[in-house]
């Protein structure tokens, strides 16, 4: 772990700092490898279809399946190498993409912006607040929280859990989605309570 103290009003240590990311880059073992032409491709396309729904003011989440059929109608590509494309993407922040969840498979979030401006923005929104006392979220309060994209809570929810954002208690008691309950890590009040609910 390395740091460095930094001022943005004089503008001390900043070239040193702008070193220091350079030589961490250098660093790293995929440096200098290359990369096949055609996950530069799917790259090309990704960023177009995430150009569309910015348009269309759609969503930035596809299904994986209708994802991988686009990009084979222009390209000559096998499905497998499609993903190997994706999971690169996925490690350069350029999507994000989960293949070994069942319920995370199914979808690619185009831009991984509409993590934080919408969907965590919308769950720590001041007004939804009252929804989380002590770090309990109710899932049928999702639908008033993502109210836009109620048909996904599941994923999202899922998705959070991978971010550590919240954890699903009570998965196996109830086969509905919307009667079980998440806690949300950051909304955990800092003294524990005397009595544990089992």
């Amino acid at each position: 772990f390395k740091y460095i103290e930094i001022s943005s009003i004089s503008g001390r240590n900043i070239d040193s700092l702008k070193d220091l990311i350079i030589e961490e880059s250098k660093s790293h073992s995929y440096m200098g490898e290359k990369i096949p032409t055609n996950y530069l491709k799917v790259e090309k396309m990704l960023i177009e279809m995430r150009k569309e729904n910015k348009i269309k003011n759609d969503l930035p989440l596809m299904k994986m399946k209708d994802f991988i059929e686009r990009i084979q109608k222009s390209i000559k590509i096998k499905e497998d190498e499609i993903k190997r494309g994706i999971s690169l993407l996925h490690m350069w922040g350029e999507c994000i993409y989960f293949e070994s969840s069942e319920i995370l498979k199914e979808y690619i979030i185009l831009d991984p912006k509409f993590l934080t401006k919408q969907v965590l923005s919308n769950l720590f929104h001041p007004n939804h607040k009252e929804y989380l006392i002590d770090g309990k979220l109710n899932h049928s309060k999702l639908k008033i929280i993502w109210k836009d994209y109620e048909k996904y809570c599941e994923f999202l929810i899922e998705l959070m859990e991978k971010f550590e954002v919240c954890f699903e208690m009570n998965k196996e008691s109830s086969k509905d989605f919307y009667e079980r309950t998440s806690i949300i890590t950051s909304y955990l009040p800092m003294k524990a309570p005397e009595i544990f609910e089992k």
